[in-house]
């Protein structure tokens, strides 16, 4: 199954590049051949079934596993031309499971964004802490800094690993399903920090969700997995159509227009 893909027009400069980019384990495709362009200032919301590679194509582009076959860039330079520490201050990634944030305190999880500029033995310097406290006022968690981050609300803990993020300074964002595990209120708090801090600082996000309507109202552009098969590209009035959605997702869908005069509401048919 597949529909013609629809280009997101833009002049900004793409800042991960994919080429007939492909995985397999064993003789299971799991992703087939797939080609697309990640853009600065951009939030491209990835929808998909469960299974349908979304988690996978992720970890690919963070280079969390090695594809079988085709090409990544990274800013117009092949992967295997850049260096693990290079390559990691400018993209990072945020696993859908997170690890344990035990016994340290907000201020000492954020920094930890620094460490791919530092290292393990370098000084932390005046210009970590400015990232870092920056990265702080920018998610309205400086007044958590003091605090356990096993002792935060879900909302709040996510707030905290996206600074983290924020400190570590990298152009692109990778984010496996970031809304999750939180109530409506904090989900739209978390995609409007996302939005935001996308469009303020030039940073390309790339984040996996499974609500459509979220990603419609968040997202500049929205791609869509199928089986392992990229069917879907282009803006969320494109994508939130009745024909596509139900070719996404394999159940009748409709659609509504908002309320406010903006975007769409879909619904199971």
């Amino acid at each position: 199954m597949s529909i013609q893909q629809t280009v997101v027009s833009t002049e900004r400069q793409p800042v991960l590049t994919s080429r007939e980019l492909s995985f397999s384990a064993g003789s299971a495709s799991i992703l087939k051949p797939i080609s697309l362009d990640l853009q600065a200032g951009i939030v491209c919301g990835l929808l998909g079934h469960n299974g349908s590679g979304k988690s996978t194509l992720v970890k690919l582009l963070a280079r969390q596993v090695t594809p079988t076959t085709g090409d990544l860039q990274l800013e117009a330079k092949d992967f295997s031309d850049w260096k693990q520490k290079d390559f990691a201050c400018r993209v990072a990634y945020l696993p859908q499971h997170m690890p344990s944030a035990q016994g340290l305190l907000v201020e000492e999880l954020v920094s930890h964004g620094r460490y791919p500029w530092h290292g393990a033995f370098r000084r932390f310097t005046d210009v970590d802490r400015h990232k870092v406290d920056e990265a702080l006022e920018l998610t309205n968690t400086d007044i958590l800094r003091h605090r356990q981050v096993d002792n935060l609300s879900g909302g709040e803990r996510q707030r905290v690993w996206i600074a983290m993020l924020i400190a570590q300074n990298a152009k692109c964002l990778l984010l496996d399903e970031p809304i999750s595990a939180l109530d409506v209120s904090h989900q739209v708090e978390t995609l409007r920090l996302i939005r935001d801090l996308a469009h303020k600082k030039n940073i390309s996000v790339l984040m996996v969700l499974h609500d459509i309507n979220m990603a419609g109202r968040f997202c500049d552009r929205l791609l869509a997995l199928r089986d392992g098969e990229l069917i879907a590209d282009g803006t969320p009035e494109e994508i939130l159509q009745r024909e596509i959605l139900a070719k996404i997702f394999g159940v009748e869908m409709g659609v509504l227009r908002h309320p406010d005069g903006e975007g769409a509401i879909t619904y199971v048919a």
